[in-house]
């Protein structure tokens, strides 16, 4: 699931009405708690800590002005949905870094235990298109439904799982 925190279903609508009223500490709760699976994403997607953290100040700006559109949905699942968009948008005006994260520890331990690739995950991951890779981390890393993804990504269930067996396809034959 997308909340890894212990917080219950009450507490998350609690957390996001203290949002919605602008209690400054609210949101630094939701940034210490959400930021490293924003930049993890958004690494991947973008390329390098540069460009996430110059995403990510964008990301939470969003955020802190929309919360209040936000309808009772899960928080985490709507700053992914945000951080897509946003990384997304910055890849289609080429605003993205040329060079390529290697250092990616959370995926080779998840990778190493399931998964026999024919080379060096970051370079295996190169190959890949920014959905394959997010499709891939969401699944293998931080354990997504289908469901989930689709309502971060705005894909179809079904796009997703092809995405996803493409993606170990590719990487599987390096």
């Amino acid at each position: 699931m997308i909340n890894k925190s212990n917080r219950t279903l009450q507490e998350e609508k609690a957390l996001l009405a203290r949002l919605k009223n602008g209690e400054k500490d609210a949101f630094d709760v939701m940034i210490l708690e959400c930021q490293p699976l924003l930049f993890r994403q958004a690494r991947l997607l973008l390329g390098s800590a540069d460009s996430a953290e110059e995403a990510l100040q964008e990301i939470f700006l969003r955020a802190f002005t929309k919360i209040r559109t936000l309808e009772g949905g899960n928080i985490k699942s709507w700053l992914l949905s945000i951080t897509h968009n946003h990384c997304v948008d910055l890849l289609r005006k080429g605003k993205r870094r040329k060079e390529f994260p290697t250092d990616f520890q959370e995926l080779e331990v998840a990778v190493e235990a399931d998964f026999s690739l024919p080379g060096d995950l970051p370079e295996c991951l190169k190959s890949l298109s920014p959905l394959h890779r997010e499709v891939f981390f969401f699944r293998i890393v931080e354990e997504l439904g289908y469901d989930e993804i689709s309502e971060i990504t705005g894909f179809s269930e079904g796009t997703l799982r092809n995405a996803f067996s493409q993606a170990l396809r590719l990487l599987r034959q390096g």
